[in-house]
């Protein structure tokens, strides 16, 4: 995502679906104020032999090849379990957006949201 860009995340729970808008912002600049609470993730491409290298340590996964909603949701799936040090997988899909995964199993639908869109609650 650039600054300015914004997704739509919907998951699935008991309580039924729920769905926000993600905006993406430029990061802020680093100060003696805002260093503690920054956090830095290694990201790696399990797709490209570079990648591959990095899957081992980098805390979050996302793919570049795009498969169906139901083959990357197992995917995502895969990848989590088999790199115990992952905390986020990310796999796109053909319908437009992405599966991303979370530790602890959450699968969510990201689909991109036109610029200027008006989403309706649920």
């Amino acid at each position: 995502m650039t600054a300015g860009s914004a997704v739509r995340v919907g998951a699935l729970s008991p309580a039924g679906l729920q769905t926000a808008v993600v905006r993406a912002v430029a990061p802020p600049r680093c100060s003696a104020v805002t260093a503690p609470f920054a956090d830095v993730h290694l990201r790696a491409d399990p797709d490209t032999p570079r990648g591959m290298r990095w899957t081992g340590c980098a805390d979050v996964l996302s793919g570049r090849r795009p498969l169906s909603v139901r083959r990357a949701g197992l995917r995502v799936a895969r990848l989590l379990d088999r790199h115990p040090g992952c905390l986020v997988a990310v796999v796109p899909h053909t319908g437009g957006g992405c599966v991303a995964g979370v530790r602890g199993g959450r699968l969510l639908d990201v689909l991109p949201v036109a610029a200027g869109a008006r989403l309706s609650a649920g």
